[in-house]
């Protein structure tokens, strides 16, 4: 008779985490899982590639989610954490990562000013459009609209000459007009 367990085909290490990682329910890993896990899903191995997802995901602890989501590259694990987790950072490094215009889009006009700041870095936010409304119409006294203003022309996709150059003359804050200046192509 064969051995019917849950864990009879997995590698034994992914068998130990799995044990060892959820008697309560969550995770409990650390940077070494994290790096061990990472290193082996870029050698092709699709088990560890879902324990590295699984710890981005689902971890207590959010420097480990963090360190999981810089290592991870699956979109869909990217784009459910940039949507859904609980912790800003987190999210930042999720957004930092993720290759979805309309998510990216999404959380460059509605998020907390940290979020919205990784969203309009992203390279993979190309909208003109979006990134020049962002510096036009976002205006006020507190440095988190200057923060956000900043980001979307520091994008390296936003490449209108005319608004850079608008930008260089007349904008009141130094950081953007350097930004706009350095872009300007003669």
């Amino acid at each position: 008779m064969k051995n019917r367990t849950p864990f009879r085909r997995c590698r034994p290490w992914v068998a130990v985490v799995l044990v060892v990682a959820y008697p309560s329910g969550s995770l409990a890993t650390d940077q070494q899982t994290v790096d061990m896990l990472a290193q082996r899903c870029a050698a092709g191995r699709r088990d560890a590639c879902l324990g590295l997802a699984s710890i981005a995901r689902e971890d207590r602890a959010w420097t480990i989610r963090r360190a999981a989501v810089e290592k991870t590259t699956d979109q869909r694990v990217l784009a459910a954490v940039a949507r859904k987790d609980r912790n800003d950072l987190v999210r930042s490094a999720a957004l930092e990562r993720v290759t979805d215009r309309r998510l990216l889009a999404e959380k460059a006009r509605k998020e907390y000013y940290p979020v919205r700041a990784s969203a309009l870095r992203n390279p993979h936010l190309d909208d003109q459009a979006l990134l020049a409304d962002v510096i036009r119409r976002m205006e006020g006294p507190h440095y988190e609209i200057d923060i956000l203003r900043e980001a979307a022309a520091r994008n390296p996709t936003f490449t209108d000459q005319a608004f850079l150059s608008q930008l260089v003359r007349q904008d009141r804050v130094e950081g953007i007009r350097q930004v706009a200046a350095t872009k300007l192509s003669d």
